[in-house]
């Protein structure tokens, strides 16, 4: 069987149209070819506004959606984390290069963010510690340094009291010290997780 398409004049086998109930064969007048590049003539007049349409949409579907999301990231949690666990562990190798390349591209940032931890870590140590405190903290920072070297994996100093908490901040001493590996500390970020 075989149909003739309004568009192009041809006779095609009725495969090559698509469907429409409103027609009295139950097939569309023109041609899928037709009808194909029909469309990409609207698309490309029509790009932008297409663009602003489709923009629009996603914001009313985020915005609309957006309980839902924060709803199911409270329910999976361990979840999301350890998905993402997964994935820095399958992609270590892109995060350093990322890192690499982003330091590169923001120094300034970069410095920025050091100088106002090392602003933080001055303001934050204490003047009555004494030299015994000192070498207690040097000994902390050894360990994690020798943690790394052993196990492949790095291991840091974290304040468990953070030196810029939002809610709590506290001391550089040795009792708010404590070695733990990077990717504990990096997820903890300058939040107090009580131990």
């Amino acid at each position: 069987m075989s149909k003739v398409c309004s568009k192009c004049g041809e006779s095609k086998p009725i495969e090559a149209f698509g469907k429409n109930r409103t027609t009295t064969d139950g097939l569309a007048k023109w041609c899928k070819t037709c009808k194909k590049e029909k469309d990409k003539q609207y698309y490309i007049k029509n790009r932008e506004k297409i663009k602003e349409y489709k923009k629009e949409k996603d914001k009313q579907n985020y915005i609309k959606n957006i309980e839902k999301i924060k709803e199911y990231r409270m329910k999976n949690k361990e979840k999301l984390l350890e998905r993402k666990r997964k994935w820095y562990k399958a992609n270590k190798e892109k995060v350093k290069a990322f890192f690499k390349e982003w330091l590169k591209n923001n120094p300034d940032k970069h410095r920025h963010n050091v100088a106002l931890r090392r602003a933080a870590k001055m303001q934050r140590t204490p003047c009555w510690l004494t030299k015994n405190d000192k070498a207690l903290i040097q000994r902390k920072y050894t360990l994690a340094q020798k943690k790394t070297e052993s196990t492949g994996e790095m291991w840091v100093v974290d304040h468990i009291l953070p030196l810029r908490g939002e809610l709590v901040s506290g001391f550089h001493v040795p009792s708010n010290l404590r070695v733990i590996k990077h990717t504990i500390n990096a997820r903890k970020s300058n939040k107090f997780v009580p131990v």
